[in-house]
């Protein structure tokens, strides 16, 4: 019954089901992948990585994302498949996707690597006319580099087509980002070309049905656009966080300043939550880049430096206020809330966590990490470290609780409970969710970032 009333809506919307391959099982490409099944079309998701390929087709999944594994599921061998054989799943699909990673080189340039080593395959397998539509975040002017690649390559420039369609997700939120977007940015050659409209009005005719809007711009322009989206965004983190720790000196409430900041449509609410600074795989490696980049082409990108100076700072904050404290550190048991760069994600990539370790080691101090989603990653890199299912086991004897995620789960602790347990009842919160009353009242003495000052109490 599901399947005759799915057909009935792809013939009432005329959607034209596609064959895609998508190169790249990593967290873009599986989450482009399994909406792209899901919506009907016909997907096979290839890397290189033989050992992911088989976790997937036995149903294991390389990352952590809310509703992912279920829609995989859903789709699995009837309409996403999952191989380590690059070539075949090519020359079985009309559409490309690239997904593979761009990570930052020493210099903080992009390593386009993989993207050049995926473009040669496509090349070796280029059986038919292919849209090759990029994903992967890629300096301005790379999409350029790859057309000049296949020129010299002596492929036909009539038997491809090169778009650039940038992601804009949230981890955490991915999933629910790529079946709602806010917008879709579609980068080619000729800014509009009427062939690559007729692929897209195709592929994502489901969007078109939502008034998504569709932005056709150039290939630069594309590029650009994603990166001065995240450096915006990340302006943002970096000056609410700037703000917080004028708060944190005069007295006033970083939440009360955020609200009413978010309230005028001229900023908009979003990014102005004060913290230990931004992490992950998106905004650190993205300014990297595009300051780089600037800085080739002799233009100082002042405020986006600032962005990156601000946040280095901010990064030293949830360690000096721990210092301050507890004072000296040796022999403390410090539990970790939350390992991960943010909440509803396993992704440790450049989170905070990654930095305040290495710290509380060398001062003999002892972590005990708490994050049943992140800490299995977590654990790869500090495998002897002190790990926990239950909380109130992390927290029996713990002079310190250090909150640095988000998770809301924090929220709903029994913190009468953790106060008998604790040896200290000290709680430092780095995301400001803890409700201050309810500390006050088991007597805490607590910490956070931008709510004026610290509160103390009894803490023995």
């Amino acid at each position: 019954m599901k399947k005759i009333y799915l057909v009935f809506i792809f013939i009432f919307f005329n959607i034209k089901c596609e064959n895609i391959c998508v190169l790249g099982t990593g967290y873009v490409g599986l989450i482009t992948g399994a909406v792209l099944a899901d919506i009907g079309h016909t997907v096979i998701c290839a890397d290189i990585n033989q050992k992911r390929i088989e976790n997937l087709n036995n149903g294991i999944i390389p990352i952590y994302e809310d509703g992912l594994s279920k829609v995989l599921q859903n789709n699995f061998e009837k309409s996403i498949f999952f191989t380590a054989n690059i070539s075949s799943a090519i020359q079985k699909s009309t559409i490309i996707y690239i997904t593979v990673g761009t990570p930052p080189l020493p210099n903080g340039e992009a390593d386009l690597s993989a993207i050049f080593n995926v473009c040669e395959k496509i090349i070796e397998n280029l059986n038919e006319h292919k849209t090759i539509i990029i994903k992967s975040t890629i300096p301005p002017g790379t999409c350029n580099k790859i057309l000049a690649y296949f020129k010299n390559k002596k492929v036909e420039v009539n038997t491809f087509d090169i778009i650039f369609n940038p992601e804009f997700l949230r981890e955490g939120r991915a999933l629910y980002d790529c079946q709602n977007p806010d917008r879709i940015v579609i980068g080619s050659r000729v800014r509009k070309d009427a062939r690559i409209q007729k692929t897209i009005n195709n592929l994502y005719q489901s969007y078109i049905n939502q008034k998504v809007p569709i932005l056709y711009t150039t290939l630069t322009t594309a590029e650009m656009i994603k990166y001065a989206s995240n450096t915006f965004l990340a302006l943002k983190v970096s000056f609410i966080n700037e703000i917080a720790n004028l708060c944190d000196i005069n007295g006033s409430n970083i939440k009360d300043i955020s609200q009413a900041m978010g309230l005028d449509e001229r900023i908009g609410q979003h990014f102005l939550n004060a913290g230990p600074g931004f992490g992950g795989s998106c905004f650190p490696k993205d300014l990297s880049a595009i300051i780089t980049l600037a800085n080739k082409l002799n233009v100082k990108l002042l405020t986006a430096q600032a962005a990156v100076d601000a946040n280095i700072n901010q990064r030293k904050i949830p360690y000096q206020k721990l210092k301050k404290a507890l004072g000296n550190l040796k022999g403390k048991k410090i539990c970790l809330l939350g390992v991960s760069f943010k909440a509803n994600t396993d992704d440790i990539r450049d989170s905070i966590s990654l930095e305040i370790v290495p710290q509380l080691l060398k001062e003999s101090s002892i972590p005990r990490i708490y994050d049943l989603i992140a800490q299995s990653n977590f654990k790869k890199i500090y495998p002897s470290l002190e790990y926990y299912q239950d909380i109130y086991d992390a927290v029996e004897g713990a002079d310190a609780l250090l909150v640095l995620t988000e998770n809301s789960e924090f929220t709903r602790f029994d913190y009468g409970k953790i106060a008998n347990l604790m040896n200290k009842k000290i709680l430092i919160d780095c995301r400001n969710i803890i409700p201050q009353n309810i500390l006050k009242q088991y007597n805490f003495y607590y910490d956070s970032i931008g709510n004026g000052s610290s509160h103390n109490q009894d803490s023995n």
